[in-house]
């Protein structure tokens, strides 16, 4: 997976306890007035990196006593130290909120790309596009109550999704990059 970095500081001893690798991501949205990097602020500047090749990096300096993720999006920069503390087991309250198109989908992929590598990954999402398209399994609730648990083509029926989000849902198939994809998109106008 590739990020935006502003910089990286590889002994650092301001941003934590002891020697840290710090890396700077590039992109915040809050312009917070004083902000000691405002050039960090725009999401398309900064360099793009590879993260494998930063933790890699990471891995080659014995006497770093921790990481200090930075500024950015913070769902790229939680993925990233989850990758960087070697979890297997990862647990992500949707993980592309707040996320531009472009960034949904590389996090999407490297979900992807984690959970068919042996990771266990249970995300949220209000999405349903995204549990057609990533999720093995779904397990659909409103108001604290379970409506459905099983495979996504099995779940996430027109009528369950009208039943999710209030609205007339259609369910279709999209055939792209030699893959068929379920989809489905709202429609009608109107509430249920």
């Amino acid at each position: 997976m590739e990020i935006r970095i502003f910089g990286l500081a590889d002994d650092s001893i301001v941003d934590g306890p002891g020697v840290r690798y710090t890396v700077f991501v590039q992109g915040c949205p809050h312009h917070c007035p004083g902000c000691h990097n405002p050039a960090s602020h725009d999401f398309a500047g900064g360099t793009l990196m590879d993260t494998d090749g930063i933790i890699r990096k990471i891995g080659e300096n014995p006497l770093l006593d921790g990481v200090t993720l930075s500024g950015g999006e913070r769902q790229l920069m939680l993925l990233g130290r989850a990758l960087i503390q070697n979890a297997h087991t990862l647990i992500m309250d949707e993980p592309t909120a707040s996320l531009d198109y472009g960034n949904s989908f590389r996090v999407m992929q490297r979900i992807e790309s984690l959970s068919a590598g042996g990771y266990s990954v249970i995300f949220s999402t209000h999405e349903p596009n995204q549990a057609f398209r990533y999720a093995t399994k779904v397990l659909a609730l409103k108001d604290g109550r379970v409506l459905a648990f099983g495979p996504p083509a099995d779940v996430l029926t027109p009528e369950l999704l009208e039943a999710l989000y209030g609205v007339r849902v259609a369910v279709t198939q999209v055939l792209a990059g030699g893959r068929s994809f379920s989809v489905c998109t709202p429609y009608g106008g109107e509430e249920l």
